[in-house]
């Protein structure tokens, strides 16, 4: 499945080590978006009663942070989403994502 987001921020990378000093770290950097292209827009999440549009987060490799940052934020993106096993249930996760450019007109008001 594909869609567009609106990338909010991207936070600093992370290393995690293991709390038993035995395993993997855990390494990263955390993405915000919203998934609607036109936040302007008035919205009201009429099962939650939010108002507005609340960022969803994703884990995103270490590389994606120098991405974001020579392209600069907000920005828009193209994604793809996958489905995988969480605590026995199936999520949805970004698969792929490409910057989308942004115009010439649209870089001037920004």
């Amino acid at each position: 499945m594909e869609d567009f987001i609106t990338i909010l921020s991207v936070g600093r990378p992370y290393d995690i080590a293991p709390e038993s000093g035995v395993g993997d770290h855990v390494t990263g950097c955390t993405m915000s978006y919203v998934t609607t292209q036109d936040i302007a827009a008035n919205h009201i999440d009429e099962e939650t009663g939010t108002l507005g549009y609340a960022p969803l987060k994703e884990r995103m490799p270490v590389e994606f942070y120098e991405r974001a940052k020579s392209n600069g934020l907000p920005a828009v993106a193209k994604v793809v989403y996958g489905m995988k096993s969480s605590g026995g249930k199936q999520t949805l996760y970004i698969k792929g994502l490409d910057f989308v450019p942004v115009s010439g007109a649209a870089k001037a008001s920004k």
